[in-house]
């Protein structure tokens, strides 16, 4: 059986020199030894003291030690599963996760400044602060604000990170960035290419890449290929396209999230030349 003055051993820190746990754990076993020989009888009251004490006075430091903080932080996790959620942060800005997205940020959020990390897609209200910037970790790409309204596209099995701003600017930062990022200003998006390494700013209708905040899907000459991996993301399915060239063939059209996947491809092969077959929750596309 493990005594109590093991398990003492086991679960507290150990400080240095005469006051290390085993050094005082041997003192206290003595102490406890000598208390059973008071129990008996064999004790002067003086000696009851000093051992009382003593065995206080080592617990204590034991107690002490065992509960002081380690110093390391707290940190918050926000995620979503299917379903996209909103969460107010502890500065008042308000944040939407998409679907498979996870929010983090430590308990020193708002302190010197209000840095977050991010995997997947969220829409950003930023409550304004000039005294703490906000910084939202994406990947290989930081995003600096003050206060705005933005949206990051960050998914780790995407070849892109996607910065879309619709209202303020933002820095937009990278290792091979100038210090100060690039800045984009309303309208713009900033594309950030995973293999290559670089940034490329475009002047864009946002409406389609924060649409999904609203429950809609909205394309805009978008390419058939991000059409569908929106609707794999959004909708929860898995689309295999075994043509190159319809990939890239682009539409435009508006679709509520609550539309059945078959309903948005049989509005959109009205225009597009192919066919399609679901088997056991997979949608082939065949030209």
């Amino acid at each position: 059986m493990i005594r109590k003055t093991d398990k003492l051993i086991f679960t507290t820190r150990h400080p240095s020199g005469k006051y290390t746990v085993e050094n005082s754990y041997g003192r206290l076993q003595e102490r406890i030894d000598e208390y059973g020989k008071y129990r008996n009888g064999r004790w002067s009251l003086r000696r009851k003291i000093t051992v009382a004490a003593a065995s206080a006075a080592i617990l204590a430091l034991c107690s002490a030690l065992f509960l002081r903080p380690s110093g390391k932080e707290n940190i918050h996790v926000l995620s979503t599963g299917n379903e996209k959620q909103q969460f107010i942060l502890p500065d008042s800005t308000c944040v939407w996760l998409n679907v498979n997205s996870r929010l983090t940020y430590a308990d020193a959020f708002g302190r010197d400044g209000r840095d977050v990390e991010l995997s997947g897609e969220a829409y950003f209200e930023v409550t304004e602060d000039a005294a703490k910037p906000f910084t939202v970790k994406a990947g290989e790409v930081s995003v600096r604000v003050l206060g705005t309204v933005f949206n990051v596209q960050a998914y780790p099995s995407e070849e892109m990170i996607e910065t879309t701003l619709l209202k303020g600017s933002v820095g937009v930062m990278h290792k091979f960035v100038p210090q100060g990022g690039i800045i984009l200003c309303s309208g713009q998006q900033a594309l950030y290419d995973k293999a290559a390494e670089n940034i490329v700013i475009h002047q864009i209708d946002c409406s389609p890449y924060t649409s999904w905040k609203d429950g809609k899907l909205i394309f805009s000459r978008t390419t058939l290929k991000d059409a569908f991996a929106i609707m794999e993301r959004n909708l929860r399915i898995r689309i295999v396209v075994n043509s190159k060239s319809l990939e890239e063939r682009k539409i435009t059209g508006r679709f509520d999230l609550t539309e059945k996947p078959e309903n948005i491809l049989n509005v959109i092969r009205e225009t597009l030349p192919f066919e399609y077959e679901n088997r056991n929750d997979t949608l082939f596309i065949i030209k």
